[in-house]
């Protein structure tokens, strides 16, 4: 990654190994590095996603069962400016992500499906707290209790078992 007044970043690429490891915000794949299998195209990329398409082709692949891989060698660089996507609407990003969470996480089974919600909770909790609005920042954790225990814990201890087995 490079730009104006930037210095260059060689961003270290994280292929999600699974579906709930995709839908979680635990991977780094910037799209420009990003190639297929003509193969794996067929459906080809939704056009309703601006800026995630390739996150929504990776969650479709996943869950189909094909595995991605890491080549490690640089084939590809994107510039940062004002004007570029990933700058001028970043927000954006974000929202169309956790659209597409919303549609495949219900594919997932109980374990991935706890992690992913837990890692959407948990950043849109972080985002509010470092905006100052710790209000909002807490608002998840008023969910009532779930089998007397506190659902945050709960959700916790069920990500941490989750992200260990996906993880390896």
């Amino acid at each position: 990654m490079f730009g104006e007044g930037l210095d260059d970043e060689l961003i270290q690429t994280v292929v999600p190994k699974s579906a709930a490891h995709c839908l979680s915000w635990a991977y780094k794949a910037p799209q420009p590095g990003m190639f297929w299998q003509r193969e794996l195209l067929v459906d080809g990329f939704q056009e309703q996603w601006r800026y995630c398409f390739d996150h929504e082709l990776y969650a479709r692949l996943l869950l189909a069962g094909h595995k991605c891989r890491h080549l490690p060698v640089t084939l590809a660089a994107y510039r940062l400016h004002p004007r570029s996507k990933t700058v001028a609407e970043g927000d954006l990003f974000d929202r169309e992500f956790d659209a597409i969470a919303d549609i495949y996480e219900k594919r997932l089974d109980g374990s991935g499906r706890r992690w992913c919600k837990a890692t959407r909770l948990l950043r849109l909790s972080y985002a509010a707290s470092e905006a100052g609005n710790k209000k909002e920042g807490a608002r998840w954790r008023r969910i009532p209790k779930a089998s007397g225990t506190d659902r945050f814990g709960a959700v916790c201890a069920s990500w941490r078992a989750t992200a260990h087995n996906l993880n390896g």
